[in-house]
This record gives C-alpha cells, sequence and structure tokens, in this order.
C-alpha cells in the first residue's frame, strides 16, 4: 500500500485506494493475485490511514466483488 516501502516507516507515502481498486483490477484481468503490504506499527497496531484505505477497498468489493471473486480464466 505504500509507495516506498514494504513494512512500516514514519511519514509513509501510500497509494490511494482507486490506485489500488486500478491495480486490483489489472491484475485480476490477467489471472493474477494481488498481495497488499499492510505493515503494523512496532506496537502490532495497523496506522489508521492503512486502516482507512482497505475500508475503501472492502467499500468497492461489497459492491463489485462479483466480478472479481468470480472470475475465471477464459
Amino acid at each position: 500500500m505504500s509507495k516506498s516501502a514494504w513494512c512500516w516507516i514514519e511519514g509513509h507515502h501510500y497509494k490511494t485506494a482507486q490506485d489500488l481498486i486500478a491495480e486490483l483490477a489489472d491484475v485480476v484481468s490477467k489471472n493474477g493475485n494481488l498481495l497488499l503490504n499492510i505493515g503494523p506499527k512496532p506496537d502490532g497496531t495497523i496506522p489508521e490511514a492503512e486502516q482507512r484505505i482497505l475500508r475503501e477497498i472492502g467499500a468497492w468489493l461489497s459492491v463489485n466483488g462479483e466480478a472479481i471473486y468470480g472470475i475465471r480464466p477464459w
């Protein structure tokens, strides 16, 4: 989800939910899987910004999930 790291760092620059959804649709359309890097803080909590992005993706999937989960290779 970060533009610059695969772990938690101070001052992350995150991709937007819209960018990640577009990436998900692109990857799935090519029969792939998308791995999201969720980097917990040192105390084990997930940063609020990452939670917000995940909620936005979840909201999109609640409407459009059938197109993602129901897809089969052509």
